[in-house]
């Protein structure tokens, strides 16, 4: 097991390899349960907890992103480097917001490329990608004067917007170095601005209720 939970399993076993059998045991028995759940998390935390937020209302899930707005604001104010709190803005709002209807991962995208129309998401010929990047997300939810569950969702609707192209496309965004970052003068009245400058084009909806002109 690499990575920092190998290493916490090692060391953590380590520390308790001088003990006695029995206390030894019980306390490497725990050791052991707890870091499996932290390695298997890399492949399951996903579903693992989509499972009990799958029945909260929209108001409970503003009410938690609302609260972590906040505790992202006040990180700021202390003199927290973004890239340290970021995380705690980004889960949140990805497992309560962006996935609250549920599905599959592309069912999430609101839009989709008319190259990828017909296209198998999980073949590795299309990338899930967001709109808006999420620091352009974050920093107008943390840069609110007033956080309320209202401001919130206003910000969410308009930029949480996920969107299905081709990797060919997403290499045209990159060579536009608009991997992750919005144009220049963006006004942010258009998310979808980075498409149209690479020459994108987006349809709306899952490909089954896309009523494509000839």
């Amino acid at each position: 097991m690499g990575g920092p939970a190998g290493c916490l399993g090692v060391a953590a076993f380590n520390s308790v390899r001088g003990m006695g059998s029995d206390e030894g045991q019980s306390v490497r028995c725990g050791l052991s349960k707890r870091i499996a759940v932290v390695y298997t998390s890399r492949r399951c935390l996903p579903n693992l907890l989509w499972r009990p937020m799958k029945d909260m209302n929209e108001a409970k899930r503003l009410e938690l992103i609302v609260e972590a707005v906040r505790y992202c604001q006040r990180a700021r104010t202390l003199g927290m480097p973004p890239s340290c709190y970021t995380k705690a803005l980004r889960e949140p709002i990805y497992f309560l917001w962006t996935r609250r209807a549920g599905g599959r991962k592309d069912r999430l995208a609101r839009y989709r490329s008319r190259g990828s129309v017909g296209l198998k998401y999980g073949d590795g010929e299309l990338v899930f990608d967001h709109a808006v990047p999420f620091n352009y997300l974050q920093s107008e939810l943390i840069q609110l004067e007033e956080v309320t569950p209202e401001r919130v969702r206003a910000v969410l609707l308009k930029n949480d917007i996920c969107v299905l192209i081709t990797k060919s496309e997403n290499d045209r965004l990159n060579a536009n170095g608009l991997q992750s970052k919005m144009l220049s003068d963006w006004d942010h009245a258009d998310p979808l601005a980075r498409y149209k400058v690479a020459g994108i084009e987006l349809v709306e909806g899952a490909p089954e209720h896309q009523n494509l002109p000839a």
